[in-house]
């Protein structure tokens, strides 16, 4: 059995700068950053094990009643990507 361990002093960071609608969870084994929308739909940040030395986020947005990925975004590099990404997947699924 694999052991759970803390999330990252760099996935806490990044999760702060993102503000205080996100939160750290454990997917899979993953830790991910994750945002309810309020709307039947969340926002699961991934791909962030490398993070900080390699961004290569995946944004995934979940249709929470089905438990369906419904749109995801690869291939994040940039922390000013992420926050705007973030923002138009935000706008479109709230």
């Amino acid at each position: 059995m694999q052991e759970i361990k803390e999330p990252s002093k760099e996935i806490k960071e990044l999760c702060t700068k993102l503000g205080n609608d996100y939160d750290i969870q454990i997917y899979d084994l993953e830790e991910v950053i994750y945002r309810d929308l309020g709307s039947g739909y969340s926002i699961e940040i991934g791909e962030l094990e490398n993070y900080p030395s390699i961004m290569n986020a995946s944004i995934y947005v979940w249709h929470i009643a089905t438990s369906k990925i419904i749109d995801t975004i690869n291939n994040i590099n940039s922390f000013e990507t992420l926050k705007q990404t973030l923002s138009e997947v935000t706008e479109k699924y709230s």
